[in-house]
């Protein structure tokens, strides 16, 4: 219990100081809140993915194939892994729908509306009106196409419109970047005319079964029987869940970065404040140990304001997040597949206030500790000691300069710990900044960034008698700069699925090694992070490599990184790809446009000049899926420049306010000694400039060595080990610049209060 005379000692430092509180309730509001929206992400995300999965009956595995009499089933029956088979037929084509003004290409499925026993998918909206053309489309499409709407789909170059009659969630089926997407069709409609029969297998194995291990099997074991062309569809759930969870894990993960950064400047502005009380008061601490008020009140009184005021803004930036949790959560699950709709969550809640206020307890505890130093003589004095005499550091009758800046920077150096204190949250606030000038300096090229080089067009399935020819006359297009022959191919490794590229010279491309270089040679490969964690191959080791049902060792000269197909890549030259199969020819072309040229135009281009296979607009395409991605960047670099913002105002504002309050009898005196008020803002001011300079400085050359290091980390799940960003010391140099720009605006802005000093009324009061 807080006894009558403490509680009287807080009220009286909730009055005095209620400007301070109000700083740090602000800062600490603020850290709340990213606190809480990163905890939500990072324990809720994918625990809906998995309960989701569990309701709509999803399996551990699915294949997607053409054949007439499809052999998938029975290959997987015949495994003693695999414990259950569902076979379900499905209309399908590949084809493209309008995203962002840009075209999503992926495998869409058909199918009338049904119950399924297995995979099932969830109508999340439907609208009031039944069309006879209506169909339900994935959630993910929501934002383009509003219910009742028309959505066209083309397909082989025909446009096809319907009625959007709803949306729907879908494990497996309804995530852009996933490949697949399922539409279910009111009764009327009927899509037999333009579309394929597809068979969809599902399956679930045995616990601790590597499904995707057992679709690379079953894989092999079906091009064995059916032919090695046959073109067959697969992922599991567990690829699944780990593709759709790594832009909300990197999301958390820089939001509770983003929170540590806030508690340590509220922790460092929290002992500073404190200090400077225990000094500004320290005549009423001296008058109440004389009085025999215990020391253990007294230090309550001071620090207990903070904590309380700590809890409060806590629970309040708590509340506030859950604001924005349904936007966040909306743009997350574009992301993924399913529906994410997080709720109050009392414990994550109670988790996050307990992570800021047990430092901030620390901390003001800590700092009032000083009132135990304090003497009762000593606190009446003001703090001063029997003698105790400060040098001017820049003596008025001997240095040179204006008087006003030598009080200043002298006042600066004879009170280092605010000074200090200035320096330490500015750095903190540039290392922080510099971050966003890495997202600013990718965020427009994502998707380059994160896969590497890809076409602006790209030629798939050919025959291969038709690739050279057809190479010859899209090389002699006007608005094409490069094409070469380019093939994706799946091949196995350690008996896992790796999406291989077969490209004769490497040279055409930009390198995605951290190490070591792309293959040159027939029996050279370079391999994906998570294909080098897989095997533990390294440099100068051999592995095996499956493909067609046929193995042959090869060295490993590269080490890539980058996400595609989550770090589970690798690259091989045609030379090398015929070591393993001699018959095999390439069927796939890569088409790079000019500067300026439209993908969409050359795409028409090219597709009227091949006379087999399928033409994509790869361009399109990747800047579709990573748009989410990218979407995401926006809003955190959005956070960034507003917490760097409001730190920088609301920590110059409290130094500064907290300076004019402290000297005010000192600034009275100068005052009446003919100052004007312009000469003592110029003081404070001068006073302040050099722990602004002085943190940037820090701040910016910390930020410029931290950026790499730091993307590594966030970025290591995705398939990165060692990025480079390709920031310029110029753009930290801006960056810093700004922010001692803004400091400075606001501590002039604040300095403006020594107008209302009263020279008679501060020497006579």
């Amino acid at each position: 219990m807080v006894s009558v005379a403490t509680a009287i000692l807080i009220r009286r430092n909730l009055k005095r100081h209620w400007g301070r509180l109000v700083t740090l309730g602000i800062l600490t509001l603020l850290a709340a809140a990213v606190a809480n929206l990163a905890m939500i992400v990072a324990t809720g995300y994918n625990s809906n993915f998995d309960r989701r999965a569990q309701e709509l009956g999803t399996t551990d595995l699915i294949v997607l194939d053409p054949l007439p009499r499809s052999p998938v089933a029975e290959t997987l029956r015949a495994d003693e892994r695999v414990t259950e088979v569902d076979v379900q037929g499905l209309r399908g084509r590949w084809s493209s729908v309008k995203v962002g003004g840009t075209d999503l290409s992926s495998l869409f499925l058909f199918t009338p509306d049904q119950d399924w026993s297995r995979n099932q998918y969830r109508v999340t909206a439907r609208a009031e009106t039944t069309f006879d053309d209506g169909i339900v489309i994935p959630f993910t499409l929501a934002s383009d196409y509003p219910l009742g709407e028309t959505i066209t789909i083309r397909a082989d170059g025909q446009d096809h419109t319907f009625h959007v009659q709803g949306y729907l969630e879908a494990t497996h089926f309804a995530g852009r970047s996933f490949g697949v997407m399922l539409f279910v069709t009111n009764p009327g409609v009927d899509v037999t005319g333009w579309t394929n029969q597809i068979t969809l297998t599902s399956a679930n194995v045995i616990a601790d079964v590597d499904a995707d291990k057992v679709l690379a099997d079953t894989e092999a074991a079906v091009r064995a029987s059916a032919g090695q062309d046959v073109q067959l569809s697969s992922a599991s759930v567990a690829l699944l869940r780990t593709g759709g969870g790594l832009g909300p894990g990197v999301f958390a993960l820089s939001l509770l970065a983003f929170a540590a950064v806030l508690l340590l400047v509220v922790v460092i502005v929290l002992r500073t404040l404190i200090a400077e009380a225990i000094s500004q008061d320290s005549t009423a601490i001296g008058a109440l140990k004389a009085f025999g008020y215990r020391t253990g009140r007294i230090i309550a009184s001071v620090a207990l304001p903070y904590v309380l005021g700590g809890a409060a803004a806590a629970l309040a930036g708590i509340t506030l997040s859950y604001s924005v949790l349904p936007a966040l959560s909306w743009q997350l699950s574009q992301q993924g597949a399913v529906v994410w709709s997080p709720g109050l969550n009392p414990f994550v809640g109670l988790v996050s206030a307990a992570v800021l206020l047990a430092p901030i307890a620390l901390a003001a505890g800590l700092a009032a500790l000083r009132v135990r130093s304090l003497s009762p003589v000593v606190a009446l004095r003001g703090g001063l000691e029997a003698h105790d005499f400060r040098a001017q550091p820049f003596p008025l009758d001997r240095a040179r300069g204006a008087v006003p800046e030598r009080l200043g920077l002298g006042h600066s150096l004879v009170h280092p710990g605010r000074a200090a204190a200035t320096t330490m949250v500015l750095a903190l606030v540039l290392v922080f900044a510099s971050f966003a000038v890495g997202m600013v300096r990718i965020q427009p090229n994502l998707a380059h960034f994160l896969v590497g080089d890809y076409a602006d067009v790209t030629v798939e399935r050919m025959h291969s008698e038709d690739v050279g020819a057809t190479l010859e006359k899209i090389r002699q297009l006007p608005g094409v700069e490069k094409a070469y022959r380019h093939d994706s191919l799946t091949l196995t490794i350690s008996g896992r699925q790796i999406a291989g590229r077969a490209v004769q010279d490497f040279d055409v491309l930009s390198s995605s090694a951290y190490e070591g270089r792309e293959p040159r040679h027939d029996n050279e490969i370079a391999i994906g992070p998570r294909v080098a964690d897989l095997t533990g191959a390294g440099i100068g080791d051999t592995i095996a490599v499956d493909f067609q049902g046929q193995s042959q060792d090869f060295l490993v000269v590269g080490l890539l990184q980058g996400s595609r197909r989550l770090g589970m890549f690798a690259d091989l030259t045609y030379d090398g790809v015929r070591r393993i199969v001699p018959e095999h020819r390439p069927t796939g072309l890569w088409v790079f446009g000019r500067p300026g040229q439209s993908s969409g135009e050359l795409r028409s281009q090219a597709e009227a000049l091949t006379p087999s296979g399928s033409v994509g607009d790869m361009k399109q395409a990747m800047e579709t899926e990573s748009r989410p991605y990218s979407d995401m960047m926006l809003g955190l670099i959005a956070t960034i420049v507003t917490l760097t913002v409001a730190t920088t105002a609301l920590v110059t504002g409290v130094v500064i306010t907290t300076q004019i309050r402290q000297q005010a009898r000192d600034f009275g005196v100068l005052k009446a000694l003919g100052f004007a008020s312009r000469q003592l803002r110029r003081q404070i001011l001068a006073g302040l400039l050099p722990p602004l300079l002085l943190g940037a400085t820090l701040g910016g050359v910390a930020g410029w060595f931290a950026l790499a290091p730091g993307f590594g980390a966030l970025l290591a799940g995705v398939g990165f080990r060692k990025v480079e960003l390709g920031v310029e010391p110029w753009m930290i140099l801006v960056v810093a610049v700004g922010v001692v720009l803004l400091g400075t605006l606001v501590a002039w802005g604040a300095s403006a209060r020594v107008k209302r000093i009263s020279a008679y009324a501060l020497i006579t009061e």
